[in-house]
């Protein structure tokens, strides 16, 4: 426990291109094991951490200062020219107030957009922009100032630092000092403490923190040859600084021991530096629909969903169906949701008028009938027994998250509308993170350790996909626990320890960038005011992923594009072209026995979900006859309740009892023959047995997923008392622990049904149109000579010749012709 007062004001974590290699909670919880309160994190030119370590600080209790390293171009940092690839200075920046944090945004931004030439450059110019609430340390040796005391230019070091306080304001600019252990910053410490005392700057002391311990300096070393793509051994590689571990208080005394002043001042910038990047309750910044004159966001929602349920059911609605409306909307109102819905419900009315296919949904949203109505969805809740409260409660506090499919072929003009809609500077593409695993890590650290390749092959392949630590444990020792030929090849072998030791030590260290599939982030005000962008592959990304951009209340959109739409669409058109037929898959009969008799038989080639030979396995024992087995098929096929398939078929086939622990589950249950399969079961046999609102439940089935055990005994105990007053004690609680047992397998059954629904839509069309649907399977497949390969059996069924097609021609394409021959091109023909 330090004595000194001090805190870290330079600290690069694994965020940090080329040479982070700690996590963000990592350096948080060693920092306060040295007794310091406060931290700032200042990544290389990015942001990508700050909101991760926001929070972690915030849980323990610590200070957070945000900000960033900036490149700094010593002209215009539109520059471009090879002169001026690597003349580039380093300046630390830190957000004082909330005005510095959007400016830091607005500054690592445009560093991108910009003035990125191999680094996000910014300039002077720039820096004067968007000085307002940001406070400037001078850098570390490839600082401006430091690089010119270093050429012995006293003069021009002054006017830089008088530069710097004339524009980031008085008491807002420091003259930055360290001393790892490099002769080059033990030079200009006198010169420093000359500058600062001729210009009255004061002085602050900082770490360059790269790195947790002394000893990890290696680590970093292995990490700067990962993402250079150089080897241990090679002489001209970049190597990690020493002294750049993350010190105490004393240490940084001891490194600086005329310079008192400069610790003490650490916490000087820590008391200017305040401002909540993250209130106590959560604030959502979604965009204003523009609605009709004369009305609120409320009054149009409620008119166009209340048009379609009229469409769905009848004018007036029954009785049911308005109190579900009603319920639904009081919460989407009381939430402040109602403009999410109709940006939402935009996307998909822009689709269909241009005749973009639209998937029936995914996701908790089908539990919606407020969404149903506007058509976002295509299943009936009621019918099919979906809960809005899965999807959406106020005890939650969480935004919407409606999940979009559209034809994949098509799903670019969704994302221009949206664009076009809401303004380029308030939509981004959401970036994600690759990060290194045990598994992944093997080879990435074996390689620059020069470890032969076959061994690192052998190695990962022991490791299996998505292989998780058991809690309290890294990787490796849960690995080595749970896989006996690994821990005999850690054991036997000093160069395989090292290995393993390394890559433990780097578990969840990022590895690069990428752009989620299919989240667009959509905001009131330009992104900047919320957070920082960057560019990727010539795309506007955010820099922040997917969950950090959650934390700050910001709206992201799923549009994805779904090759079945596309494979539908295409099914469709041959129809009506060869036979005249118009088909509507949406409103197909659910209950058509040769469509069933057909998925029974487990002919399933090329029908969403079920072609896999699984799944065909899983059909034919199964036999489906109705579309609620298509739902189970769909939740059931997975590593968890897989281990109940028997009892499920066998129950459905009456060779296995059906028994409830108490009748009052029977009418929930029953679907799936007396098992727990779907989330939305657990929330009604908690509503039911215990009296639980749906809200509740569901809050209830999350503690029980995430494994909470505090939440949990809390639970168990209001259900065992509501539940036992009805059904006695005993059985009450032998009913939560077979909840408890299912509710961590259990399947989003709205999800289900949505799959279900595109998987029997495109079993409808195979069973009845089976030439046509053929041609449509392998026109999106076209170029994919596997999967074409893959279909020959059913092609060979239908007399239907194949013939090779040049891919550069351009009536390359797949059609039935005559019914006889179906055309198409593959790049090789495999038989």
């Amino acid at each position: 426990m330090s004595s000194i007062p001090f805190a870290h004001l330079h600290i690069h974590s694994h965020y940090s291109p080329q040479d982070g290699i700690v996590l963000t909670d990592r350096l948080l919880h060693r920092a306060k094991e040295l007794g310091q309160t406060a931290m700032g994190i200042t990544d290389h030119g990015v942001m990508y951490g700050v909101v991760d370590f926001y929070s972690t600080a915030r849980k323990l209790g610590m200070k957070p200062l945000i900000g960033f390293e900036a490149y700094v171009a010593p002209g215009d940092r539109r520059d471009k020219s090879p002169a001026n690839a690597y003349a580039y200075h380093h300046l630390t920046l830190l957000a004082r107030n909330r005005a510095g944090y959007r400016n830091l945004c607005r500054l690592s931004s445009d560093a991108f957009l910009n003035g990125f030439y191999h680094y996000p450059r910014t300039d002077r110019e720039t820096l004067a922009q968007w000085a307002e609430g940001v406070v400037c340390l001078s850098g570390c040796m490839r600082g401006e100032i430091p690089k010119l005391l270093l050429a012995d230019k006293f003069e021009e070091a002054k006017k830089a630092a008088e530069w710097h306080r004339e524009t980031f304001g008085e008491g807002n600019f420091f003259l930055e000092i360290m001393q790892n252990g490099l002769e080059e910053q033990r030079r200009i410490l006198g010169p420093m403490r000359e500058l600062s005392r001729k210009t009255g700057i004061p002085l602050v002391a900082t770490a360059d923190s790269h790195y947790l311990r002394p000893e990890d300096r290696d680590i970093q070393d292995v990490m700067i040859c990962i993402t250079t793509g150089k080897h241990l051994n090679d002489e001209k590689r970049m190597r990690a600084s020493t002294g750049c571990h993350l010190k105490s208080g004393e240490e940084m005394a001891a490194a600086l021991p005329d310079f008192e002043d400069a610790v003490e001042n650490t916490m000087r910038v820590v008391d200017i530096c305040n401002f909540e990047l993250i209130g106590k309750k959560s604030e959502f910044h979604l965009p204003k629909f523009k609605v009709p004159d004369g009305l609120t966001a409320e009054e149009h929602l409620s008119r166009l969903s209340l048009a379609g349920l009229k469409r769905h059911y009848s004018d007036p609605l029954p009785a049911p169906v308005r109190e579900r409306f009603d319920k639904e909307l009081a919460v989407i109102v009381q939430m402040g949701f109602p403009d999410y819905f109709l940006i939402v419900w935009d996307l998909v009315n822009f689709a269909r008028e241009r005749g973009i296919p639209v998937g029936p949904g995914r996701g908790s949203a089908a539990g919606s009938i407020v969404s149903y109505g506007l058509g976002i969805t295509n299943l009936d809740p009621l019918k099919y027994g979906l809960f809005f409260e899965r999807f959406l409660n106020e005890g939650r506090n969480e935004m919407p998250d409606i999940d979009l499919d559209f034809d994949k072929e098509r799903r670019h003009e969704v994302v221009e509308h949206i664009i076009e809609t809401h303004g380029s500077d308030h939509c981004a593409k959401i970036v994600t993170f690759s990060c290194l695993s045990l598994k992944s890590g093997i080879k990435d650290v074996g390689r620059v350790m020069g470890v032969p390749l076959d061994r690192t092959n052998r190695l990962s392949k022991m490791i299996p996909d998505m292989f998780k630590a058991e809690k309290d444990s890294t990787p490796l020792q849960s690995a080595l626990a749970a896989i006996p030929e690994l821990k005999a090849e850690y054991d036997g072998d000093p160069e395989t320890m090292k290995l393993l030791d390394a890559v433990d030590q780097l578990d969840g260290a990022m590895r690069g960038t990428g752009v989620h599939a299919a989240g667009v982030l959509v905001a009131d005000r330009p992104i900047t005011d919320y957070a920082p962008l960057a560019v990727r592959d010539g795309e506007l990304t955010t820099q922040y992923e997917m969950k950090s951009l959650e934390k700050l209340g910001l709206c992201k959109i799923d549009i994805l594009g779904l090759e079945t739409l596309s494979l539908i669409k295409s099914a469709v058109d041959a129809i009506r072209k060869n036979t005249g037929v118009e088909v509507n898959v949406d409103t197909l009969p659910p209950d058509d026995k040769p469509t069933f008799d057909m998925l029974s038989r487990g002919d399933a080639k090329g029908v969403f979900q079920f072609e896999s030979e699984g799944m065909r396995q899983l059909l034919a024992r199964l036999k489906p006859d109705v579309f609620e087995d298509l739902i189970a098929a769909v939740a059931i096929y997975r590593p968890g309740p897989l281990q109940f398939l028997d009892n499920f078929v066998n129950r459905k086939h009456g060779r296995e009892r059906i028994s409830y622990l108490h009748p009052g589950m029977e009418s929930i249950l029953r679907e799936t023959y007396g098992l727990i399969l779907y989330q939305e079961q657990v929330q009604a046999l908690a509503q039911d047995l215990a009296h639980f609102s749906l809200s509740e439940g569901d809050l209830m089935r999350r503690a029980m997923g995430k494994k909470n055990a505090e939440i949990m005994a809390a639970y168990r105990q209001k259900f065992i008392d509501h539940a036992g007053a009805d059904i006695g004690r005993e059985v009450a609680e032998k009913v939560y622990d077979q909840i408890q047992v299912f509710a961590g397998y259990g399947f989003n059954k709205s999800h289900s049904a949505c799959y279900a629904l595109v998987a029997y839509q495109t079993a409808w069309l195979k069973c009845h149109f089976p030439r046509e649907f053929m041609a449509a399977t392998l026109t999106v497949n076209r170029g994919n000579t596997d999967k074409i390969i893959e279909y020959s059996d059913a092609l060979a069924g239908m007399d239907i010749k194949v013939l090779p097609v040049d891919v550069n021609r351009s009536d390359a394409f797949f059609s039935v012709e005559e019914g006889k021959n179906i055309r198409f091109a593959m790049s090789a023909v495999k038989h």
